[in-house]
């Protein structure tokens, strides 16, 4: 019996070394470096283009008829448009609405009237002709001028420009932040874009959120960008 006990006890004395052995011993990882900067580009863009939205409006107790006068209205606005220059493609017919407009006649005559609006948008290149567009306009039949808005052309091209600036201004300020700290740059491991922001020169000074400048319009790109240290 004390010879069974004492080999039970040797073979955990021999299991207890083999496990021993068999420990694998993991070295620490070397911790990575990084730098993370904020950067912004910015391209200052010229508007070289306009866009002119207005309603036009008719009113009539038969709505088939006031559908087609609606669209006869709009017809002659686009051909008095195209005397002045511009193109058919640049004029489009944005939304069309028809709802019932009070009643006109009394007593028995009394007849519901019916409201055909046509929003109609006009693209120009030409940013000096929004008034001549507007007159046109007005005289061929549209009711009312809803807005006009000015914008540039090569926007998107604008901000490629501006991101490529703010990744370059982001590389440059990580690698002076490295080299204070004795360490070289090392590669880039992610890039977040934080913001795109376009403002006309007026919406630098006013907060109303409506740009009606034709002048210059100020596209930025601001980017977050992680190097490696070494």
């Amino acid at each position: 019996m004390k010879n069974i006990h004492a080999k039970n006890f040797v073979h955990l004395i021999l299991a207890g070394l083999l496990f021993a052995s068999c420990t694998i011993t993991r070295e620490a990882q070397p911790v990575q470096r990084t730098v993370t900067v904020t950067e912004t580009g910015s391209v200052t863009l010229r508007n070289d283009q306009a866009v002119v939205t207005m309603a036009v409006e008719t009113r009539n107790t038969n709505p088939q008829t006031a559908s087609e006068e609606n669209l006869a209205t709009v017809s002659a606005i686009r051909s008095a448009l195209s005397e002045t220059g511009i193109p058919g493609d640049k004029v489009k017919t944005l939304t069309c609405t028809f709802e019932p407009n009070g009643t006109v006649g009394l007593g028995r005559n009394m007849q519901t009237q019916y409201l055909v609006t046509s929003t109609v948008a006009v693209l120009i290149s030409d940013i000096t002709k929004p008034g001549a567009v507007i007159d046109a306009a007005t005289k061929a039949g549209a009711t009312k001028i809803q807005s006009v808005s000015y914008s540039c052309s090569a926007e998107e091209q604008g901000k490629k420009q501006a991101r490529l600036q703010a990744l370059n201004r982001a590389e440059e300020t990580a690698n002076t932040i490295a080299s204070a700290n004795g360490f070289t740059l090392g590669k880039l491991l992610s890039v977040e874009e934080q913001n795109v922001e376009t403002k006309s020169e007026e919406e630098k000074f006013f907060s109303s959120g409506e740009s009606s400048s034709a002048g210059l319009r100020e596209t930025s790109v601001t980017v977050r960008a992680t190097y490696e240290l070494n």
